[in-house]
């Protein structure tokens, strides 16, 4: 019995379900729909730097890439590094493959937050040096701005 108790409280979920269906959150949950995002002015970065294109694409993608499809997926992919590089050249945030549905990390929220920034206001600038994922990250915070798909997963 004691296997069957420890075996169920390892299947949970690691974060916390939120089940609040009170009228404010209920509320709060339909004004999310059509809230309006917030514009965050962008980094500048050198126009002259390293970027991914048909030239370099070598340097970012997995040894053993058979075609260019599987470059490109294998450059640009979310998880490609464990998370974001630590070192230059970096990456646009906006280009990168869309997250897992579950990753609720703060790396993934980075990126969908940077996807949308690029999709409402056509900023290109964001990308994986630390500095500016510091920067989307307390403004997330700041904002409370959350994706859709942490608030499917109840967090």
């Amino acid at each position: 019995m004691q296997q069957f108790y420890a075996a169920a409280a390892a299947a949970k979920p690691a974060h916390n379900t939120f089940m609040d269906h009170g009228p404010e959150m209920m509320a709060a949950a339909r004004a999310y729909a059509t809230r309006t995002p917030v514009y965050l002015s962008p980094p500048v970065i050198s126009a002259d730097r390293l970027i991914i294109d048909s030239l370099t694409v070598y340097l970012f993608a997995q040894e053993g890439c058979r075609n260019e499809e599987e470059l490109w997926a294998s450059a640009l992919s979310t998880y490609r590094f464990g998370g974001p590089r630590r070192h230059a050249p970096f990456r646009e945030l906006y280009r990168l493959t869309e997250p897992m549905a579950w990753d609720t990390s703060d790396w993934a929220e980075n990126i969908r937050w940077a996807k949308e920034q690029y999709k409402l206001f056509g900023i290109e600038t964001w990308t994986e040096y630390d500095d500016h994922l510091e920067r989307i990250t307390s403004w997330r915070r700041q904002t409370l701005w959350v994706s859709e798909e942490v608030i499917c997963a109840g967090m």
